[in-house]
């Protein structure tokens, strides 16, 4: 199944560390891809940044399944997001700070 959704980790320079790029389609639709791509580029690291950018769409759930990814692991995740203007309103209105 093809995703509109584009995924890149980069490991730090101590090796401890990642980054992780996540831009396009941030949906439900490719909600389970997201999760699992997550789950394995983080298992590896102690910390990662998460970085949100250049989204073509976003929903509340990929939303919800970052901030659950963020408290639910033993790692020190940090979530960065660079979204439209539109799309930093809708995340607002349903009552999240990112």
């Amino acid at each position: 199944m093809a995703h509109n959704i584009l995924i890149e980790t980069k490991t730090g320079a101590d090796k401890t560390s990642a980054e992780i790029r996540i831009s396009g389609e941030v949906t439900l639709q490719n909600s389970k891809y997201i999760a699992e791509q997550i789950q394995s580029a983080i298992a590896p690291y102690s910390t990662i940044h998460i970085i949100v950018t250049n989204e073509t769409a976003i929903d509340v759930s990929c939303i919800q399944l970052l901030l659950a990814a963020q408290k639910t692991n033993d790692k020190q995740i940090t979530i960065e997001t660079k979204l439209t203007e539109a799309n930093q309103t809708l995340i607002r209105t349903a009552g999240f700070t990112l």
